[in-house]
């Protein structure tokens, strides 16, 4: 089992100064932590939250604590700012910040000097097939600083994220490739995203392939309770409300829990909507 590093630090949160001081091994409630202590001199800290898991649907940290206050950050994002100054601590404050996260990983907490400044890849190649291999090349080899980059599908009228690439092709290497297994019928678009460690965004220029395949059709079909498509495709689901209810990948979508009504469905690269009506034999003896 991993065990919790604590960090020690001078003036952890000035804006310019940032010591470090030694570090070991400690437990707090048997989980794996990091524990920053100093005092508090009016700025935030800003930390990488990294995914583990090749979907790119779970992130390291389960939870901070300020002084023993949960703080409530965005915990849930590839990284992060934890806002002390929305804790209205005094400045001077001794404050102890445990950031509590998974066995199998580690956040990194970024230095303040770091934080007014953008460190995006430099991106010197970038392709994508006709079978939906993206590719690309970064200029130099500084993998660990930029953590994971994000491939996301433009399409429903927005950006969709696709999953992530962790690590490069080979041991040390600047190359890196991701495979999208459904491309949808007609022109696809692909952009690579990753989280700078400043916690901003960097996006890359958007890449183009052409899919010959027809768009797939649908019906839904009241005996069996089935949105049913040609081919398999994927699709999202949306109640009245727009709350998101169903998503994936298939030829058919299970109805069968969703309430009667209008639903709306994204699938392929179509917006359309559907309905689910009572069935006329329900409540007859």
């Amino acid at each position: 089992m991993t065990t919790p590093r604590k960090i020690r630090a001078l003036q952890l949160f000035a804006l310019i100064s940032f010591f470090v001081g030694p570090s070991f091994s400690s437990t707090v409630h048997g989980q794996s932590s990091v524990i920053l202590e100093g005092l508090y001199q009016g700025k935030n800290l800003y930390v990488q939250n990294p995914n583990v898991d090749s979907g790119g649907y779970s992130n390291c940290i389960d939870s901070v604590m300020v002084n023993g206050i949960r703080c409530m950050a965005a915990i849930h994002l590839d990284a992060f700012e934890i806002k002390l100054d929305s804790m209205n601590w005094a400045i001077g404050t001794e404050l102890s910040v445990i950031i509590f996260h998974q066995n199998n990983c580690t956040p990194k907490v970024l230095p303040p000097t770091m934080v007014n400044r953008k460190f995006c890849a430099q991106i010197t190649k970038t392709n994508l097939n006709e079978h939906g291999l993206l590719q690309w090349t970064i200029r130099e080899n500084t993998w660990n600083f930029y953590q994971s980059f994000s491939v996301e599908q433009f399409k429903w009228n927005k950006w969709v994220k696709l999953g992530e690439v962790t690590a490069p092709d080979s041991i040390g290497g600047s190359a890196f490739s991701f495979k999208v297994t459904a491309l949808h019928s007609g022109e696809n678009k692909l952009r690579l995203k990753h989280i700078s460690p400043t916690c901003r965004p960097c996006y890359y220029n958007a890449v183009k392939t052409e899919n010959s395949a027809p768009t797939p059709t649908f019906q839904y079909d009241p005996e069996s309770q089935n949105v049913i498509f040609s081919r398999a495709t994927a699709y999202e689901v949306y109640n009245a409300y727009g709350d998101l209810i169903a998503k994936g990948h298939d030829a058919k979508i299970d109805c069968s829990a969703m309430e009667y009504g209008t639903h709306y469905l994204n699938y392929d690269r179509e917006l359309t909507k559907f309905k689910i009506k009572k069935p006329r034999n329900i409540g007859k003896p």
